[in-house]
């Protein structure tokens, strides 16, 4: 990978005047409610650099390295205990969470030397657009993704060894919704997903394969510092591992954030064609609510693997500038 490369990432007939088009039609649409999204992603990220800043914490003050619990502000009861208890602890919490994201919101809000989202109003381009960023050669491409890959299942393995229990969490939205063992059908409509998905990209958009690599991996190896961190129990409402179609070897303790919904989100926010986007954007939310019915994921897991795999986007259009709906334009 070259990082003093800066060449056009993209084919010849995604050039010229369609990208000047979705770019003004980029930076005119939605200023506020893409600002909101990426301030939630933010915010997702910083409560979780709070959390392992509290276990480490704890860990100094109490000499315990092995206290790893739930992803929740509760954990500050490990260092103040008044914080989890009284009657104002879940009115603290909730203004905590609105002053971190309207920080995150806050900050977004300041103009940078680049950004579609800062101008005002759209300048003029020429016709011919050079959309530069980082070069990703294939090879790294795929060994940022076999890295990833391979942190994420070496995180599980050794939570597995640390925690002698994981815990179940109350989820009100399962509470409220019939259980479906989706078993091989579901898993057969996954694998359509990657099929079509992996098709699309290697037909339409070839040069920005190894990027989207890359943000999976990098997906996968956040996951995986996640997984390590919030060893969580399966669902309370769902049967006994043994009793449904599985063949995940860490099913009882790989939640969130969720794999599924987070790697089929890079996948589907990565492809440069709005009307395939949608599609599988689409499908990615359908196949996120029937994790909720088949109880193999909590419903935070499919927002935090959304929210997470957002983030990475985000950060890779900047750095690759070859993914869609951003720099890189859009094409119908």
């Amino acid at each position: 990978m070259s990082g003093a490369s800066l060449q056009n990432p993209l084919p010849a007939s995604l050039a010229g005047a369609p990208s000047q088009v979705s770019e003004e039609r980029f930076a005119a649409a939605g200023p506020l409610a893409r600002r909101a999204l990426r301030a939630l992603a933010a915010s997702m990220l910083c409560f979780a650099v709070l959390h392992v800043a509290i276990l480490a914490v704890h860990a100094a003050i109490h000499g315990d390295a092995t206290a790893f619990n739930l992803f929740t502000m509760v954990e500050a009861q490990r260092l103040w205990p008044a914080l989890a208890t009284g009657g104002t602890a879940r009115e603290c919490a909730l203004g905590l969470g609105f002053v971190v994201y309207g920080a995150a919101f806050a900050a977004l809000a300041h103009p940078r030397p680049h950004g579609l989202e800062r101008r005002a109003v759209p300048r003029p381009r020429p016709v011919a657009i050079a959309q530069t960023g980082v070069r990703v050669s294939p090879a790294f491409g795929w060994c940022a993704l076999v890295a990833g890959i391979t942190l994420h299942m070496s995180a599980l393995a050794a939570i597995g060894r640390l925690v002698r229990e994981f815990p179940s969490v109350p989820d009100v939205v399962h509470a409220r919704l019939p259980y479906v063992d989706f078993g091989v059908p579901g898993e057969l409509c996954f694998a359509a997903f990657l099929a079509s998905i992996i098709v699309v990209l290697y037909r339409t958009q070839p040069r920005t394969v190894p990027a989207v690599l890359t943000l999976l991996g990098l997906f996968y190896a956040v996951r995986g510092v996640f997984l390590f961190l919030l060893p969580i129990g399966m669902p309370p409402t769902a049967p006994p591992l043994g009793a449904r179609f599985v063949f995940w070897p860490f099913a009882g303790h790989a939640y969130f954030p969720g794999g599924h919904t987070g790697m089929m989100t890079v996948l589907s926010l990565s492809v440069v064609s709005r009307h395939w986007r949608r599609a599988f954007l689409a499908f990615t939310c359908a196949f996120a609510i029937g994790t909720l019915f088949a109880r193999t994921h909590y419903a935070a897991d499919a927002v935090g693997g959304w929210l997470v795999a957002y983030a990475i986007v985000m950060w890779g259009r900047r750095r690759f500038g070859v993914l869609a709906g951003g720099a890189c334009g859009e094409t119908s």
